[in-house]
């Protein structure tokens, strides 16, 4: 899943610089590349990349999130990406950057209901350009790990900070 995954994000990149008229070679390719259990769609008009297999799937750029997913995520994001597979799951939504301190304080009082022993940590920097970067993590040993950062979206311009970005890696 890793090699395709690295496959994915390098051909997706050429495939969006190209246009249109490949997207069902790109698919092809990502096909070939996972093996004969790998089912591709590509949709350059959303950005939107999807690979299954039978160890799990992936998708950039949108995406469902999983059915029963333990961490619950807060109205108004827009998914970035899912990866699910046997025991594991990761999902990332983005948010309008404003939300930061609401989504923090989410977590914070989620975490502090749950079961269990957590760790927590966060940062602030310059970024130096007179604003600042953020994170905040929580983590359940190695079974939970979640996040809220400033981070670009898929949706952003690409080199610009824009928005808060919530990020949910499970080990079962």
């Amino acid at each position: 899943m890793k090699r395709i995954a690295m496959f994915l994000a390098v051909v997706a990149l050429v495939a969006t610089a190209c246009g249109a008229a490949t997207e069902g070679l790109t698919e092809q390719l990502i096909e070939q590349s996972g093996g004969d259990d790998a089912d591709v769609d590509v949709d350059l008009g959303s950005g939107r990349v999807s690979v299954e297999t039978e160890d799990g799937s992936f998708t950039v750029g949108g995406g469902e999130i999983p059915d029963g997913f333990p961490v619950p995520f807060p109205d108004g994001g827009t998914v970035q990406s899912v990866f699910t597979s046997d025991g594991a799951a990761a999902v990332s939504l983005a948010y309008p950057r404003d939300r930061y301190d609401e989504l923090v304080a989410y977590y914070a009082d989620w975490v502090d209901g749950q079961s269990g022993e957590w760790s927590t940590s966060s940062f602030a920097n310059d970024d130096g350009s007179g604003g600042q970067m953020r994170g905040n993590s929580w983590w359940q040993g190695a079974d939970v790990n979640l996040g809220v950062t400033d981070c670009v979206s898929l949706d952003g311009d690409g080199g610009t900070v824009d928005s808060a970005c919530v990020s949910v890696n499970i080990q079962e």
